[in-house]
């Protein structure tokens, strides 16, 4: 974005008067180059993070009222009409400039903090992708995180992974706070050095100063070391640890024998002093309190014995040292990158002992360290840390950056796995895995189509973890890796955050609201059968989150937008069924905030000159009210929106254009954003000209869009062909979006629905309906009854599971088989899908509170439309285009009898 650029942007947008809260919340990330999350206005100036995809680097912009507007801002100043516009690469001076404006740009201690993550990004690129895969969960992330070892091995500084992690928050627009954590530290330099960049958390690793070699010493040994200590502290350690059992929990009683306690000296004393001398190191540097201090004695070959764990802090507690947080040894193998190898059931067992200890010594967190991918083992640590923890991640996120190159840029990926293969040797001198290479499929037999394989595969995924160092010392292979994370950044923040993602929940954590998110069957057990249906508890909840329909959906809070008239319709459609007045009445409250008594929408609310069909599909709930109160300014309003239809621009053949700015398109969307409307218009005013037109469009689109191979429909159709995702010939685009088609399906049957049984193009729609349900249903996914982001391509290891589509079908399906459109096997695919959306992807917390997963926040073609923007996109947790199409299915599946 250049600076002219940025002052028409805010220009245009009218962006100091405007709510950057809700530019912040967008479902578009980037839009003209600038990072929509970004925008914060303070002062006289507006800020935000921009990137250019010519040189591939990100910058910091200023756009401001006033020429002497912040003068520590670090970029040259231009003036651009009535703005002044300043540019600045993202470097340290830039990132202390943030620290010092915008203090949720600094680090924070951990302290108070129940939860907490370490994420280590080895690269600088990751920590948006952090952001998105923890935002929603109540668990605190650690985004500045690097051991000496990966410092060296990446070429970095302590300040270069805090101003990664900087300019990571503020891009990302996110203001909860997060940690700095000097990692895995062992000298005191080092610790100073880190204290002195900002560290917040400081991991003091023993293993150099721990004397593990006396674990194997004889009886007589270890009794004539314990001889050497004075007489008074022996007493003291006798009197302490050999007087009786210690009690260290309900469960949890240890007993020492003279030997063990004879042992615990030998081992840990030294450590313990050490320890306690780093300790007071960093209160004199920071003061008590500031910087979180967290002991590891986790790297060492044999696991750390409760009783041995019991020694160590209450040594350190003698020594008034105040620990927030320790990471054991545990039993089995905690290795690089691969599940947890062990008997989880020992594993559990010990856990349960280790947290005791910290329960019972000051309550301070169990760490998990090279916590990274051990999915197996992280309900059994929620459980027994009762969240009370901190997980250290960072070879993971490496890893799934590779996955990004495996995917994209497979020439890239054999260099780099090539100097695995070349360096692994070396690098097995700082990292224990066990892993056989032997067993990794030789490079030269694997294709492109299954490098990703390699990112699957245990042995091979040790192989690559390992190697970082010896890749990113690579002048040139550096820059190439850092250039195609740039290029394919978005499916590199899906990738990365959705596998994070899955550490949080596994762990259990709760919503950031404190919610716990409960399995439909866990709450089953726990609280007993639902008393409701499925439809009245998703509406239930939404009325609950947002009483008041001003607020209705953070995204766009009083705008008349489709997301919330999705909802809104649904809601109708259920009031219909259950006549409960609160339904009636939020229904009436959220039109009135548009619509004002004389039928006329009220300033600021709609825009007709915008001419997008998005701003029709609300109508609908319009249009139901004049036809269940007769009230004149209810049918004024939709004929404001049938006006707009009227004068809609068109292609040369007649379809709507998607949006004034979108000239010559038309996307599958808008089939159902305006079109239902048009027919119930129709119908509700007897102007049945309009079905003509509604159906004129339904074929229009199928027939510029219709992919003759599968039998499915393209996203969208660009009559000029200018576009950069229009087919040179035919106009189409390239991809079969799940969420276009689900929305042309819904459209179909809800058309058919008000249709009259003998207009002429009844039977014509009707086919087109039965045809695509028939070519929707061979593309179901075979193990979970659901569909993909992109229909077509369920065999792709980088597609998905996509829940909006899978209950737009599920919708389109029941209906269509109640109302005689489908034949009645359908009713066993919708049910199947029906029951896996509950199964997989909705969750309850005690209050009945839903929250659906799996759901595509937004699918635009004001993007390349390929098949990487696609699976590239964010999900979002309860995003109103999936809980109103999940209202929909399950109000069919409880008429079709489908519920079970």
């Amino acid at each position: 974005m250049t600076n002219q650029q940025l002052a028409d942007y805010i220009r245009s947008k009218r962006l100091f008067e405007a709510d950057l809260a809700q530019y912040r919340a967008a479902e578009i990330v980037v839009d003209d180059g600038l990072y929509l999350s970004s925008l914060r206005k303070k002062g006289d100036a507006i800020f935000c993070i921009g990137r250019d995809d010519d040189s591939q680097k990100k910058c910091l912009m200023m756009g401001a009222t006033a020429a002497d507007a912040f003068p520590n801002f670090p970029g040259e100043r231009e003036q651009c009409g009535e703005y002044v516009i300043a540019k600045t690469a993202l470097t340290h001076e830039t990132a202390l400039f943030l620290r010092q404006e915008f203090s949720f740009t600094a680090p924070q201690p951990l302290r108070g903090k129940n939860a907490t993550i370490g994420m280590g990004d080895r690269l600088g690129l990751a920590n948006p992708a952090h952001i998105k895969a923890i935002r929603d969960y109540d668990i605190f992330p650690v985004l500045a995180q690097q051991s000496m070892r990966e410092l060296t091995f990446t070429k970095r500084t302590w300040f270069d992974v805090l101003d990664a992690a900087t300019f990571a928050v503020f891009q990302e627009g996110y203001e909860d706070g997060f940690g700095f954590d000097g990692d895995h530290l062992k000298r005191l330099e080092d610790i100073e050095c880190a204290l002195e960049c900002g560290a917040t958390m400081i991991t003091l690793d023993l293993s150099d100063v721990m004397n593990t070699q006396a674990a194997n010493w004889s009886a007589e040994r270890l009794q004539d070391a314990y001889a050497q200590l004075p007489e008074t502290e022996r007493t003291r350690l006798q009197e302490t640890y050999l007087a009786a059992p210690l009690r260290v929990g309900d469960d949890v009683t240890l007993t020492f024998s003279v030997t063990e306690l004879q042992r615990c000296c030998a081992m840990y004393s030294a450590a313990v002093s050490f320890a306690a001398g780093v300790y007071r190191l960093i209160c004199a540097r920071k003061g008590a309190g500031s910087v979180d201090f967290e002991v590891s004695i986790d790297e060492t070959t044999m696991p750390t014995l409760p009783e041995h764990h019991l020694f160590i802090v209450k040594e350190l507690i003698h020594n008034d040292v105040i620990v927030d947080s320790l990471a054991p040894r545990f039993i089995g193998e905690f290795q690089k990158a691969i599940d947890y190898i062990g008997d989880l059931q020992e594993f559990e067992r010990q856990l349960q002992q280790h947290c005791a200890i910290a329960r019972a010594c000051g309550n301070y967190k169990i760490s998990i360290h090279s916590g990274s991918d051990k999915f197996s083992a992280y309900p059994a640590i929620g459980k027994w840390t009762n969240g009370r923890l901190h997980i250290k991640t960072a070879g993971t996120s490496w890893l799934e950056a590779l996955r990004v190159v495996a995917v994209t840029e497979p020439e890239l990926y054999r260099e780099i796995h090539q100097v695995a293969l070349n360096s692994y040797q070396e690098a097995l001198k700082f990292y224990h895995i066990t892993a056989d290479f032997n067993n990794i499929r030789p490079l030269d037999d694997t294709p492109d189509a299954q490098l990703i394989d390699y990112l699957m595969q245990p042995e091979s995924r040790q192989l690559l973890h390992i190697i970082y160092g010896f890749v990113l010392q690579d002048a040139s292979l550096k820059k190439r890796l850092y250039q195609a994370l740039h290029r394919h950044e978005a499916l590199h923040y899906r990738f990365v955050s959705s596998h994070l993602r899955k550490h949080v929940a596994l762990l259990g954590r709760p919503l950031r609201d404190g919610a716990e998110l409960l399995s439909i069957q866990d709450y089953r057990a726990r609280y007993g059968e639902l008393k409701k249906t499925w439809a009245e508890i998703v509406a239930d909840s939404v009325l609950a989150t947002y009483p008041h329909p001003k607020d209705l959906h953070v995204y766009h809070p009083e705008k008349w937008v489709y997301q919330n008239g999705f909802f809104i319709n649904a809601l109708f459609a259920l009031w219909q069924k259950t006549r409960r007045q609160a339904y009636f009445d939020y229904i009436v409250r959220w039109v009135d905030l548009f619509v004002a008594e004389d039928g006329q929408f009220k300033p600021g609310k709609y825009w007709q000159e915008e001419y997008a069909l998005d701003n029709i599909l609300p109508g609908r709930i319009l249009i139901a009210l004049y036809r269940e109160t007769g009230a004149a300014k209810y049918q004024r309003a939709a004929g404001i929106l049938m006006d707009q239809l009227k004068n809609q621009p068109r292609t040369s053949d007649g379809g709507y254009w998607h949006k004034q700015r979108y000239p010559y398109q038309m996307w599958l969307d808008g089939i159902y954003m305006a079109d239902v409307f048009s027919v119930e218009f129709a119908k509700v005013f007897k102007q049945p000209e309009h079905f003509d037109d509604a159906i004129h469009q339904i074929r229009l689109m199928y027939q510029r869009a219709h992919d003759p191979r599968t039998g499915l429909l393209f996203h969208g159709w660009d009559e000029r062909k200018t576009q950069v995702w229009a087919h040179p010939e035919r106009g189409a685009s390239p991809e079969i979006w799940g969420r276009a088609v689900g929305w042309y399906l819904m459209a179909l049957v809800d058309c058919l629905e008000s249709l009259p049984a003998e207009h002429a193009e009844r039977a014509a729609v009707l086919r087109i309906l039965q045809e695509v349900a028939q070519s929707v249903a061979a593309c179901q996914d075979a193990e979970t009854g659901l569909w993909h982001q992109v229909l077509d391509k369920r065999d792709r290891l980088d597609n998905w599971l996509e829940t909006s589509c899978s209950a737009m079908f599920v919708y389109a399906f029941a209906k269509g088989v109640r109302l005689g459109y489908l034949d009645a096997s359908f009713s066993a695919q919708a049910q199947r899908a029906y029951q896996s959306l509950l199964d997989r992807h909705i969750f309850l917390d005690a209050r009945q509170r839903v929250t659906m997963t799996g759901v595509v926040s937004v699918g635009t073609l004001r993007s390349t439309g390929d098949y990487e923007y696609y699976v590239s996109s964010e999900q979002r947790l309860n995003d109103f285009k999936g809980l109103a199409a999940f209202l929909y299915a399950s109000m069919e599946c409880d008429r079709a009898a489908l519920l079970f």
